[in-house]
């Protein structure tokens, strides 16, 4: 029982050092401001520490999105939560016919500053990346 407890704080104590919700007063300034800056229309913008990173996560037109933004105010992506009919040609009959029993969680449009497009298709403990043409790329483990 002592080992069940021990495991299981230390899974938490994990979970929480990796990504952890923050006070917006504690966000930089100049962190704010590249979200201000670069999606001035946001609504609802919560704040995540990822290792030396910041991710704001909003809402624009309804639609969920999330910014990665270095200590700095530099913004390393952004993503969209799209539906599969946005999808490049392919994608889905891939997810079809290589993943037949798992059932799509979650799609995201992924956009780097230099203009680099990917999509990222979630499915059970699983995150599967296409390039923009709908090319798989990889597979990662949650």
């Amino acid at each position: 029982m002592k080992t069940l407890i021990t495991t299981v704080f230390t899974i938490l104590i994990s979970a929480f050092a990796m990504a952890q919700d923050l006070d917006p007063k504690s966000v930089p300034g100049i962190v704010k401001s590249t979200i201000l800056l670069k999606f001035p229309d946001a609504t609802n913008v919560k704040w995540e520490k990822e290792k030396d990173n910041y991710e704001a996560s909003f809402t624009i037109d309804n639609k969920k999105q999330s910014a990665l933004v270095d200590s700095s105010g530099n913004l390393l992506q952004s993503e969209i939560q799209i539906t599969a009919g946005q999808l490049p040609n392919g994608i889905i009959q891939y997810v079809k016919s290589n993943y037949r029993r798992k059932k799509v969680k979650d799609i995201t449009k992924i956009t780097e500053p230099t203009g680099k497009v990917y999509f990222e298709v979630e499915i059970y403990k699983k995150d599967l990346i296409f390039d923009h043409k709908g090319n798989f790329i990889k597979e990662v483990m949650e």
